[in-house]
């Protein structure tokens, strides 16, 4: 529970379910209620959920498969997209359980979002115009060269370089991916809005 910072590099968990889901690691998401940082590169997995009042970064850099994010973290200030070819549902979750432990007053920080090499569906474009500080990170990885020919041949774009997933204006489709199930998604992550025990009074080391 008192876990602060976690790396992935190079995973594809042995115990995916058929919904792209790792329960190793979500449970250890769950219980990790004071996660400030989660980096990860080529882990595969197709589905993830955040939650935590201390989370600050997550960075998913080239989580090719990752298609479900949800999220409740409201001092992030950085999400880290980069090479994420086909992100179908992006959900910023409005309240959770943890939010009455949360200062009065409490102020939403600014948020930079890294979306370059990535494919986002129109409903994760949605959510990140609607986050109400998001805006584009001045910094990406490096990256492979392959890295932007993935991109465009997963439908980011043409060109040569990096493509930038363009998220800042309305593209005009209102409507909800067809492959996307809800129920399916809320199924796997009702577990992590229990109540929260209240090892987050204890002070920080």
């Amino acid at each position: 529970p008192k876990l602060r910072e976690v790396t992935i590099h190079y995973l594809r968990p042995e115990d995916i379910d058929d919904q792209g889901r790792s329960p190793g690691i979500d449970g250890m998401l769950a219980a990790a209620k004071k996660l400030r940082a989660f980096d990860s590169y080529k882990l595969w997995v197709g589905a993830l959920s955040f939650a935590g009042n201390s989370l600050e970064s997550v960075d998913l850099h080239r989580s090719d498969s990752l298609a479900w994010l949800k999220i409740w973290a409201p001092n992030l200030r950085n999400l880290g997209l980069q090479g994420v070819y086909g992100l179908s549902r992006l959900d910023f979750l409005d309240c959770h359980s943890m939010q009455s432990q949360l200062p009065p007053g409490h102020v939403i920080p600014h948020l930079e979002v890294n979306t370059t090499n990535s494919n986002l569906s129109a409903q994760a474009k949605r959510s990140l115009r609607n986050h109400p500080t998001a805006e584009k990170a001045g910094h990406q990885h490096g990256g492979m060269p392959t890295e932007g020919m993935f991109a465009r041949m997963f439908g980011g774009g043409g060109g040569g370089g990096s493509v930038d997933s363009d998220w800042g204006e309305d593209d005009g489709d209102e409507s909800e991916d067809d492959d996307f199930d809800e129920d399916d998604f809320n199924e796997h992550t009702d577990d992590e809005e229990d109540e929260d025990t209240g090892d987050d009074e204890d002070e920080d080391e």
